[in-house]
């Protein structure tokens, strides 16, 4: 990752100076072809706005951590940035009318277009320079071992960072074999002075920390539950979302659930044709689900096994149960679609933890820690668990998914939140639902 800040730190600036230029001389060429103006009057503007954002990414350390930063934080860095940068170019545009004659509509589309452009130039450079040197990130954990999945495992790989163990006696012999670049300490019990002393002088001298907490919220984007259930102050850090929060949710699941319904209609009217075709019965299937505070509530989806076969707890991607069309519309989560009049009821969100069977949730609350925790906020139709972890059939796969939902609702942005949409698009698209 530090390869990469360093090598892309140039390419980066340029992009930010030089797309918003370039995208205004793009617009004028292909709109105003007859354009009365001198090109100066546009190309300063745009000038000033990308010198702008170039600063202002610089100010948030964008371009020296941009690598590292998940989707998420990228979104952010990038729209906020553009956001000053455009406002800006809105006002000169309001000091200078009088000279000249600016085209609002030419604006609008310029400053609409120009973030998606940037963030698409940048994730194209990094994505091409991986495909020439993908870097390794090493870190080392101190004390006792993690024991992860074959998901983290993948999840791991896939994004080029290497594990290793060590206890205190070889932890100067591993940092020297091993070159960390994070070491995350995972120590239970109290550690000797001459321990601390040497950890400090590896802080001194630019080793970086983490807590297990930490590197499973950074690294692999979920929550830490802890073994022994002894961490009360775990219980403070997952809090329910802010009045501001709630705003943002209510607008978009208001919004976002009014334009699928008028989008997907038509496949309302296919799904009723081909369930009663191949399963003669009721073309819903209600089902009470846990809800926020804990609270019971109806649950409405296309029903997809035959009647009177919906009853297990868990369904095996090979059911027997499940139709032919039942089956394509788990796969491509369009059973979900009647869940929107949950949304408009309120009951539940777009996006969220999901909406879990009342007897399977009785079981979890007793037997996994902080479980009830996900109930803080409403379920969702989609949500990070169901975009990160595939379906589960069993206990700890249910405790897998809670770190999910609590990384969900711990860190809960308007770009986590279009993270999680396009990831569920991508599963939709590519019928890997269940």
């Amino acid at each position: 990752m530090l390869f990469l800040n360093r090598t892309l730190l140039l390419p980066f600036a340029l992009i930010d100076l030089l797309t918003p230029l370039l995208v205004i001389w793009g617009l004028t060429v292909l709109f105003l072809p007859s354009l009365n103006e001198p090109f100066v009057a546009y190309g300063s503007i745009a000038g000033i706005a990308g010198l702008t954002i170039l600063i202002k990414v610089h100010l948030q350390k964008g371009y020296q951590r941009f690598t590292q930063m998940t989707l998420t934080q990228k979104l952010s860095v990038t729209f906020n940035s553009w956001f000053i940068s455009a406002m800006l170019a809105l006002l000169i545009i309001f000091l200078v009318q009088d000279t000249y004659d600016i085209s609002r509509s030419l604006f609008v589309a310029w400053a609409l277009v120009t973030p998606f452009i940037i963030l698409g130039l940048k994730l194209t450079a990094i994505h091409t320079l991986k495909a020439i040197k993908r870097p390794k990130t090493r870190i080392l954990f101190l004390g006792r071992h993690y024991q992860f999945n074959k998901h983290e495992r993948h999840y791991l790989r896939k994004h080029r960072v290497y594990i290793r163990f060590t206890n205190e006696a070889d932890l100067a012999q591993n940092i020297e074999d091993f070159a960390p670049e994070f070491i995350v300490l995972n120590l239970k019990n109290q550690v000797p002075s001459a321990l601390v002393q040497y950890l400090t002088r590896l802080e001194i001298n630019g080793m970086n920390f983490l807590s297990i907490n930490d590197f499973m919220e950074n690294f692999l984007r979920k929550c830490f539950i802890p073994a022994d259930h002894t961490n009360l102050n775990y219980l403070n850090d997952i809090r329910p979302f802010s009045r501001a929060q709630n705003t943002w949710k209510k607008i978009i699941d208001l919004g976002g659930s009014l334009a699928l319904l008028l989008l997907t209609w038509p496949v309302f009217l296919v799904a009723i044709i081909k369930i009663q075709s191949q399963s003669p019965g009721s073309v819903f299937f209600r089902q009470e689900r846990t809800g926020c505070g804990g609270r019971p509530f109806l649950v409405v989806k296309f029903r997809t096994m035959h009647p009177h076969d919906s009853v297990s707890h868990y369904t095996r991607p090979d059911d027997d149960r499940i139709f032919p069309f039942g089956m394509f519309m788990r796969k491509t989560r369009l059973d979900e679609l009647p869940q929107l009049w949950n949304i408009l009821k309120g009951d539940m969100h777009l996006i969220g933890p999901r909406a879990e069977w009342t007897l399977l949730v009785k079981d979890y609350e007793k037997n996994i820690a902080y479980y009830h925790e996900r109930h803080l906020i409403k379920p969702g139709i989609s949500g990070w668990a169901q975009v990160m972890y595939p379906y589960g059939q069993n206990s700890e796969d249910a405790r897998q998914k809670l770190m999910y939902d609590l990384y969900y609702i711990k860190n809960w942005s308007l770009w986590l939140e279009i993270e999680t949409a396009v990831k569920t698009l991508r599963i939709i698209f590519a019928q890997k639902g269940m």
